[in-house]
């Protein structure tokens, strides 16, 4: 049974879509090709265009969200970094501002832990948004500017092993992404067809809401008459007028309403109440349906050392493809050079893979799915052994926006040791679109 308290805060919610819906009377008269019937009555054709809007406004929230919640929105320091808890990039970044922290360095040999990377990636989106003075995650100006979060700027720095906070040891990590075919942005062409789907069970779900209060109201304007609260001339729009104040509820109406009437009023909102669990379903249906079109970009990166260190440079092609269920399939291809400023330099190339799984589903709010990843690895440079690892690698949602990813890798080789290595590497990450969705959503405090 429904508690007084609890119907006390749905009903005004319910309201909201009813005051200037509740004279409707089929639920089909606002569409397109019936615009004309409602022109000659206010509340029909404003209830209309207020469904159009409210349809068009969520459709552009539900692609927004869907798209800051690409679940290979690369925020961890990228693979080139030696610490980075990743062997493989993937081929987008942040909408906004990612950041990816190292902090332990877990191997065979030692169990201490160490602070050994850090690094952030900033979109051009996110510059767009702050020199036109402009709200990054309005979903208007957000689709508008699609290509623009395409390209994105990474800085940070890394220790080599043993050799955390030595200044002369340290190297600035510099690069940039591009990401050429993006068909996993909701806003993409190809995906209006998903984003219809939304718009349309929006408008069922405004629908099923508009008969659930006019039919909840209508329930309360008979319960009041039949109290003799209301005299026998007096209509639902003046019922309309009481609910809204204050007074008049709390001391007039709400007191009518006990378990027998509670439960009455349980049985009509569960009559509509389907619409709102399929507009969810949708979305997230549409979230799934978008993440497994491909995704390519190409990525510079360098590692640049002080006096005569060596500065390395990596020039590298990622793809992304959706698998089958909730899979994820990234291949990536690279072409190394290291300028050793002493010694001949060296170069050579790369190629890794991996496959993500989601180890739970993506609800389309709250925290991320946890994610396992399995991948591999190998490297071949001149006047150097061939290197190869494998990775396995758990991404443990903390917070809309942080999570933490714990990673246990093998290889056959380092760059310090000639013999089989075995480490552990644990950190955080930072997505700041998604972080500053969570604020601006009040969902972190007071609304």
């Amino acid at each position: 049974m429904m508690k007084k308290n609890t119907f006390r805060l749905l009903l005004p919610f319910l309201c909201i879509w009813f005051l200037p819906a509740w004279s409707l009377a089929q639920d089909d008269v606002c569409k397109e090709k019936a615009l004309d019937k409602v022109k000659g009555e206010y509340n029909l054709w404003f209830n209309c265009r207020t469904e159009q809007v409210v349809a068009a406004r969520m459709s552009r929230s539900v692609a927004a969200r869907i798209s800051q919640r690409n679940l290979i929105n690369q925020s961890e320091t990228p693979s080139g970094a030696s610490s980075s808890s990743s062997l493989v990039d993937t081929s987008s970044a942040a909408d906004l501002i990612g950041v990816g922290i190292n902090l332990a360095g877990l191997t065979s040999n030692s169990s201490e832990m160490k602070a050994t990377s850090m690094s952030a990636t900033v979109s051009a989106y996110a510059f767009k948004a702050a020199a036109a003075g402009r709200d990054s995650l309005d979903p208007g100006f957000y689709e508008a500017n699609r290509d623009w979060r395409k390209l994105s700027f990474t800085l940070g720095y890394e220790y080599p092993e043993g050799m955390e906070g030595d200044p002369t040891a340290r190297a600035a990590i510099f690069g940039f992404k591009y990401l050429p075919l993006n068909k996993r942005d909701a806003s993409h062409p190809d995906n209006q067809k998903h984003i219809l789907k939304v718009s349309n069970a929006v408008q069922a779900a405004a629908r099923a809401n508009n008969r659930i209060a006019r039919r909840v109201q209508g329930y309360l304007f008979n319960l009041m008459q039949s109290a003799g609260l209301l005299a026998a001339d007096k209509t639902v729009r003046d019922l309309v007028s009481q609910l809204g104040d204050q007074k008049t509820w709390q001391g007039t109406i709400y007191p009518l309403i006990g378990a027998k009437e509670l439960i009455e009023i349980d049985d009509i909102i569960s009559e509509d109440a389907t619409a709102a669990t399929v507009l969810k379903e949708t979305a997230i249906r549409a979230a799934e349906d978008i993440r497994k079109a491909d995704q390519i970009s190409f990525q510079y990166l360098t590692k640049q050392r002080r006096a005569n260190m060596p500065d390395e440079h990596k020039f590298e092609g990622i793809v992304d493809l959706g698998l089958s269920g909730r899979g994820n399939f990234t291949l990536n291809a690279a072409f190394q050079y290291v300028d050793n400023k002493m010694s001949e330099d060296v170069k050579g190339g790369s190629f890794a893979a991996a496959v993500q799984y989601q180890l739970t589903r993506d609800q389309l709010e709250g925290a991320m799915p946890w994610l396992l990843t399995v991948s591999s690895d190998g490297t071949w440079m001149t006047k150097t052994a061939p290197a190869y690892k494998a990775q396995v690698k758990l991404t443990i949602p903390i917070a809309d926006g942080i999570d933490l990813p714990i990673s246990f890798t093998a290889a056959n080789r380092t760059e310090f040791i000639k013999e089989a290595d075995v480490r552990g590497k644990i950190g955080f990450t930072f997505d700041v679109a998604r972080i500053a969705e969570r604020f601006k959503a009040g969902l972190f405090g007071k609304k």
